[in-house]
């Protein structure tokens, strides 16, 4: 089969008897350099060429990935293969794009025209929730093709029409594989999209990087905007990294002068945002404040009421003032299992339990779930509410209506006017170091969900919030984020945790001893959970090579996800 295979198919062999299938990584001679490991004796006949899976050029891409997310190969070019191993072909389609005419692709233009830049630069490109990024991938695919790599299949399936309408011939992955390889303006998929073929590619775009979608769940926990990164640098073309709020990773990348920043500001690219004190709600404890009561009367209108907790929460409140307890070093909520002391599990401290606010030492949970407060709504808006599970097939909502549920129903749901979310407290005051991003991601979400027209309400205890103050400004201030974002790298240079240091979550199985396993390399670790563990390398090589040893040593009784998104 010499003559029949190349590097990057999908081959099968016999071992013990029994066939499996794997890739080829590399071809030569047996005893040369690289294939000198094993013994002549030791080495199987292949018995079958199933055909064409990873494209040839990625296959090292793909064998190094696996290495910096310390996994197995096999997922990796499981990932990067073709969805079919025979190859259709067929001519190249190229279309007549329709050049756009927004605030999008003049700041680009413009940025194009006075900056000098080198094929494989990378670009941190701030979009506003309301602005389209196809803009950018349109002017983009004028030039030649165009890799666009999305956090979700939806919104990839969304995008590929839109595109379309724009005039450009477009090959949605995985299901147009052989599409990009004869050649189109764009490809577009979602996370593992990022491993398709596409002819003369000249640019790679990622959407929405700051999304947790973009993190590959099995082990390695690759993440596809960093692939987007080095795939674009290996093949010397430039990579756009899109989002509304740049995550950490970018925007230390555009500090360490990595790369460079582009900032799209738009009068109206984000809808209204509205922040409500729930401080000021008469009934202690209650999260149904006067603007969303006012909001669900509308029957012409429809709103999304989201609220991530089912059963309890778990946020302390001042039993006087309703303050929430929050911890004066990382301003994440405090817990409490002695009356007496507060604890905080993000940064390991520990006060007497005295509310900052009013010096009163009297706290209580708060209990809200969505079954208890979906009730309380009805009574007082006179409207049925509809509960939204996993069950409930909901998709438009756009006409009237009243929707609570968790944030799972922003992601199903094609539009409404209003977003109220509910406790947002549960959110930004979450014990992790991710909270205020992971609750500006939802309202991202929400904006896309309202559009221009609508609006979205926070309801919250803390209203002088360092993001919530950015966020009622950024409506008619498009650069309220961008304070609000130092701050969140000063926090994360503070707690020495990524982007200025190697962060990697390690779980093991029950009876192996964390110091063991990492007793002679020069790492720091700290208990997160049950047997879960963050741990972390000024030195990312030092780092990698632990884990690797740790893997080595211990094989399926660990697992790793290295760079973790929340943590």
């Amino acid at each position: 089969m010499e003559t029949l295979v190349s590097v990057g198919d999908k081959v099968r062999v016999t071992l013990h008897g029994r066939r499996v299938g794997g890739w080829i990584i590399a071809l030569g001679e047996h005893g040369s350099e690289g294939f000198d490991d094993l013994p002549l004796e030791k080495l199987a006949f292949l018995t079958k060429h199933s055909g064409h899976a990873v494209v040839a050029h990625l296959v090292p891409l793909a064998l190094d990935v696996a290495d910096q997310y310390c996994g197995p190969r096999r997922a990796v070019l499981q990932s990067a293969s073709s969805p079919r191993v025979t190859r259709s072909q067929g001519r190249p389609r190229h279309g007549n794009i329709t050049a756009p005419q927004d605030v999008v692709s003049s700041v680009l233009q413009s940025h194009s025209n006075t900056t000098t830049q080198s094929k494989s630069m990378v670009h941190v490109v701030t979009i506003p929730p309301l602005e389209s990024v196809l803009s950018l991938v349109a002017v983009l695919a004028q030039k030649g093709p165009v890799l666009v790599v999305c956090p979700t299949v939806r919104m990839a399936v969304l995008g590929a029409a839109s595109l379309r309408r724009r005039g450009c011939s477009v090959a949605l992955m995985p299901d147009d594989w052989d599409q990009g390889l004869d050649g189109v303006d764009v490809a577009i998929g979602a996370r593992s999209a990022v491993w398709a073929p596409l002819a003369n590619i000249s640019s790679v775009v990622v959407v929405d990087e700051h999304d947790d979608s973009l993190k590959e769940e099995r082990v390695p926990t690759w993440h596809g905007r960093d692939v987007a990164i080095q795939r674009a640098q290996r093949e010397e073309v430039a990579c756009y990294v899109c989002s509304p709020a740049p995550s950490v990773e970018s925007l230390s990348m555009v500090n360490d002068g990595r790369a460079d920043h582009i900032e799209v500001l738009s009068e109206d690219g984000w809808p209204k945002i509205d922040v409500v004190d729930l401080n000021e709600v008469p009934v202690a404890g209650s999260l149904a404040s006067s603007e969303m009561l006012q909001l669900v009367r509308q029957r012409d209108q429809s709103v999304l009421c989201i609220l991530n907790t089912k059963g309890k929460a778990r946020l302390l409140v001042c039993s006087t003032c309703r303050a929430v307890a929050r911890c004066e070093r990382c301003q994440s909520a405090m817990s409490s299992e002695d009356p007496r002391v507060l604890h905080c599990s993000l940064c390991d401290t520990t006060t007497d339990a005295v509310c900052a606010q009013c010096g009163r030492t009297s706290f209580r949970v708060l209990r809200s779930g969505i079954g208890r407060l979906r009730e309380e709504m009805e009574k007082a808006s006179g409207r049925p509410v509809i509960e939204v599970d996993a069950s409930t097939d909901i998709f438009d909502v756009s006409q009237s209506g009243v929707y609570i549920g968790t944030e799972a129903l922003l992601h199903r749901v094609t539009g409404a006017h209003h977003v109220v979310f509910l406790d947002f407290d549960s959110e930004l005051l979450a014990p992790r170091v991710t909270a205020s991003r992971d609750a500006l991601s939802l309202v991202i979400r929400a904006s896309r969900v309202v559009g221009r027209e609508g609006s979205v309400i926070l309801q919250t205890r803390n209203r002088n919030h360092d993001l919530l103050v950015a966020l009622t400004r950024v409506h008619t201030t498009p650069t309220a984020l961008s304070g609000w974002q130092a701050k969140d790298l000063q926090l994360r240079e503070l707690l020495h945790l990524t982007p200025f240091v190697s962060l990697a979550r390690v779980r093991l199985d029950a009876g192996l001893d964390v110091q063991t396993v990492f007793a002679d390399d020069n790492v720091t670790w700290a208990h997160e959970k049950e047997n879960t563990y963050l741990v972390r390398s000024s030195d990312e090589v030092v780092l990698r090579d632990a884990l690797q040893r740790a893997r080595q040593s211990h094989g399926r009784e660990i697992r790793v996800d290295v760079a973790p998104v929340r943590y």
